[in-house]
């Protein structure tokens, strides 16, 4: 099994034996190195302003979950704008970091993927 997934908006399951997708779902727009997979959750990282952060059922391609990227309130302006996303070795934490906001934020997946962490660059 391979999975994959770009610009236009669909992730794919592939069969490597059968040489073919035989699984397919809208909603994703990855444009960097943003597609990760543990246990039957698939993580995806999108470029867009928001709902760039979601976790997807890899049985049925349903969305399971959108995290949160940046815990928005009215003052808030941030983007999402996700080029990277993956879960550490043992599905216990999620690593994502987008442009624009030039941020990496550190999520803890077993508390319904609460921020820990994040680290934010002065560099544009």
């Amino acid at each position: 099994m391979v999975l994959s997934a770009g610009w236009d908006d669909t992730v794919h399951v592939w069969d490597i034996r059968a040489g073919m997708s035989v699984r397919m779902w809208e909603g994703a727009h990855i444009c960097g190195d943003s597609l990760d997979i543990f246990e039957d959750a698939v993580l995806t990282g999108s470029w867009r302003e928001k709902k760039g952060l979601q976790i997807w059922d890899l049985g049925t391609g349903k969305l399971v979950k959108d995290v949160d990227f940046h815990y928005r309130d009215k003052k808030d302006k941030e983007t999402d704008f996700i080029y990277s996303a993956q879960f550490n070795h043992d599905g216990t934490l999620v690593a994502a970091g987008g442009s624009f906001a030039n941020e990496t934020r550190l999520f803890e997946v077993r508390k319904g993927f609460r921020r820990l962490d994040k680290m934010k660059t002065k560099a544009k």
